[in-house]
């Protein structure tokens, strides 16, 4: 048991008691080699002595780091996702790119569609090419692990054409987005998409457009998710010696309620990481205001939130992880008045190491989404001065 102790603490390479790493490894399917034995019965035979079979368990197989065949396979796949962001808002272009199954999950501008959906503002506007007809896309970071590839990426773009019942501004855009798809036989089957709405109505100088019918739309999570703890418990029963194990793994324990202490960093800064690149809900906060900002936070708008984990990938020393944020709105956020209902937030959190330590945060949320969940209305995002 002390090797097995030693080889635990080795892996993890964590502050985490040894015991506590033994405990929580044995909560998996591992065995070990351990003779198994036939537990004796109360009275032995009268005339002969029986002695149990040993049952020789095979050992279970140890994971190891991807191999190499599998790092191909992983750049083979980000490769096709780079040619295919190039082409990404031309419909007739990706389809090349595209499975014959494939399903678009999430668009870019989820809540704009769906607010426009069924309605006059769908019938006035004009197709994404002809309302941003010189759009472009930067990839920032692409990263992949399995079947998985991950586009952080910023789109830009002169808005010239209707734009779910945004008349055209003349205006330019330079917003955040990022796209979670998956791969299979070299095509993409799977896309997911959120772009970064707010700021995009913010550069249009507008607000998302009403409907005539006053219906405000709350779009679909359609994705399947799975608690931090019942990840978190999978990973430690197959620990892999390698950093982008080690590194996803302190990832995964933030966002499990039960993980033991010391699994992740706590810095100076009340944060797993070094610098706070982005915060998730970042235009919830930035457009609240003072007294509610300060008395009704973020976090007491949500004391029973549970994130629910979809996507957990390292490449490198990056590593991913998209979650809906699940909770119930029983206190106010940033003043506006508690539903008292349930909500469901996406997330996506792009983490930057350096070896071990746990280097940057970069979050981004569907404040749009959440907004209309905790029944905010689209002018909460209206700036001061549309001129600006």
């Amino acid at each position: 048991m002390s090797a097995k102790s030693t080889l635990t603490g080795n892996i993890y390479n964590l502050s985490i008691a040894t015991t506590m790493l033994i405990l929580l490894a044995g909560c998996g399917s591992d065995q070990g080699t351990e003779a198994m034995t036939e537990a004796a019965p109360d009275m032995a035979p009268a005339v002969e002595e029986t002695v149990a079979a040993v049952v020789e368990q095979p050992a279970a197989p140890i994971p190891q780091p991807p191999s190499q065949e599998e790092r191909a396979e992983r750049e083979r796949n980000k490769a096709i996702v780079a040619e295919y962001m190039e082409v990404l808002g031309d419909p007739e272009a990706e389809q090349e790119f595209l499975g014959a199954d494939y399903k678009m999950v999430r668009g870019e501008f989820h809540n704009l569609s769906y607010n426009a959906d069924g309605s006059e503002l769908a019938d006035m506007s004009d197709s994404l090419q002809e309302a941003f007809p010189d759009r472009n896309l930067e990839v920032i970071e692409l990263i992949g692990e399995g079947s998985t590839v991950v586009v952080q990426y910023q789109i830009k773009g002169t808005h010239q054409g209707n734009f779910y019942g945004i008349p055209a501004t003349g205006k330019s855009i330079d917003v955040e987005a990022v796209a979670i798809l998956e791969l299979a036989d070299g095509k993409i089957v799977d896309g997911w998409f959120m772009s970064d709405e707010v700021r995009l109505l913010n550069q249009l100088g507008t607000i998302m457009p009403a409907r005539a019918d006053g219906k405000v739309i709350v779009p679909p999570s359609n994705v399947a998710t799975r608690t931090g703890d019942a990840i978190l418990a999978e990973a430690l029963a197959n620990p892999i010696d390698s950093q982008e194990y080690r590194n996803k793994l302190k990832v995964n324990a933030y966002k499990a309620k039960g993980a033991p202490d010391g699994m992740y960093p706590k810095k100076a800064n009340g944060r797993p990481y070094n610098t706070y690149t982005r915060s998730g809900f970042l235009h919830l906060a930035e457009f609240a205001k003072e007294p509610a900002k300060s008395e009704y936070p973020m976090g007491g708008a949500f004391p029973d939130r549970v994130d629910m984990i979809s996507t957990l990938i390292a490449d490198g020393d990056k590593v991913v992880i998209r979650f809906l944020l699940t909770a119930n709105n029983t206190q106010s956020l940033f003043g506006i008045p508690a539903t008292n209902g349930p909500v469901g937030g996406w997330e996506v959190g792009i983490m930057t190491f350096n070896g071990d330590d746990w280097d940057l945060g970069w979050w981004f949320g569907d404040d749009h989404g959440m907004l209309s969940q905790v029944g905010g209305t689209p002018d909460y995002f209206a700036l001061e001065d549309s001129t600006e």
